[in-house]
């Protein structure tokens, strides 16, 4: 019995130290781009996000097509 016990507190001292690891590492600042020198973070230029929209004809349309296929 008392070796469940020290398997079951090592398991428990695992868990936290993953759980705290990955806090920690998701408090910390990340750089941008891989650091390597290669030039990746020059050649990503920031564009705005695309907005696409679907007509509300269209959007029907689909859902008046799939009623009838069922």
């Amino acid at each position: 019995m008392e070796w469940q016990l020290t398997v079951v507190g090592l398991l428990v001292a695992a868990a936290l130290c993953y759980v705290g690891r990955e806090l920690w590492r998701s408090w910390q600042v990340k750089k941008s781009g891989c650091g390597g020198g290669c030039g990746c973070r020059d050649s990503k230029a920031v564009r705005p996000a695309e907005t696409t929209t679907i007509s509300t004809e269209r959007l029907s349309s689909r859902l008046h097509s799939q009623r009838r296929v069922k």
